[in-house]
């Protein structure tokens, strides 16, 4: 049965192995929210299945981030299903917290695919630009 509860200090090393498996550069503890409260993490068993953040900023705006799911977990209709809890869990939360827009920047075709099925709707085909400082 999926489970869905907040991210905890210590899931961070495990996040880490997934992001590297999916060859996705880990973000750094302090790039990721403070206030864990915002993240989501679906589980099986206690196992984290999927987890992402969700990034609060003072205006309707908030960004849900570092998307990344267990690589352990082969069942296709599993992945797909906590994806979707994950997602739609996460914009609840942005609904009750006020926000009207929730921001995600994909590239992966799968998941791009799951944030359609959750309602999502393409912005458009810019390009990302970051400096790293």
């Amino acid at each position: 049965m999926l489970k869905i509860r907040n991210l905890k200090e210590e899931d961070y090393p495990k996040l880490v192995e997934f992001w590297k498996f999916w060859r996705f550069p880990a973000p750094t503890r302090d790039m990721l929210p403070n206030d864990l409260r915002y993240s989501v993490a679906v589980t099986i068993d206690e196992v984290i299945v999927c987890a992402g953040f969700l990034y609060v900023t003072p205006s309707s705006f908030c960004w849900f981030e570092f998307v990344i799911s267990n690589p352990n977990v082969k069942d296709k209709k599993v992945r797909k299903e906590s994806l979707s809890l994950l997602i739609n869990t996460a914009t609840e939360l942005a609904k009750k917290m006020g926000f009207k827009i929730v921001y995600s920047s994909l590239n992966n075709p799968n998941l791009i695919n799951t944030y359609l099925d959750c309602g999502f709707i393409k912005g458009s085909k810019a390009i990302e630009m970051i400096k790293i400082l």
